[in-house]
């Protein structure tokens, strides 16, 4: 009966043990997938930032990852900010252009998940 009791307390401490465990493990994921989306979001505005600081004539492309961690995301431009967002996690950067465009529309729109070129066109950012 003792040895019952005893292999009963120590199989509830490895189950406590693999729960919390478990549970900080999800927790560091949740929060290097929040920084890779920080990462990306940031990365594009500074591009922008680039483009309107170097003026016409700056052109860059730059590839973005198709998926952040399995998790598909969109980035989307309003009046002076980027919002990068996935089915969980959201990333918001501020920018310093005044005009910005994605040839076809201003703000708002959605920046493609795909290689994309970043110019600068007589003051106006394009994004392509």
């Amino acid at each position: 009966m003792e040895f019952m009791s005893v292999v009963i307390i120590v199989l509830m401490f490895i189950l406590i043990f693999y729960v919390v465990s478990f549970g900080k493990e999800g927790a560091a994921q949740q929060a290097e997938r929040q920084q890779k989306l920080d990462s990306v979001c940031s990365n594009v505005a500074n591009r922008i930032n680039n483009a309107a600081s170097y003026g016409y004539g700056f052109r860059q492309n730059y590839s973005l990852p198709p998926n952040i961690d399995g998790l598909n995301y969109t980035i989307d431009v309003s009046n002076r900010s980027l919002t990068c967002n996935t089915s969980k996690y959201t990333s918001v950067q501020v920018f310093v252009v005044d005009t910005i465009t994605n040839s076809t529309h201003i703000p708002p729109f959605s920046i493609p998940i795909k290689e994309i070129k970043i110019e600068n066109e007589f003051g106006v950012v394009i994004i392509s």
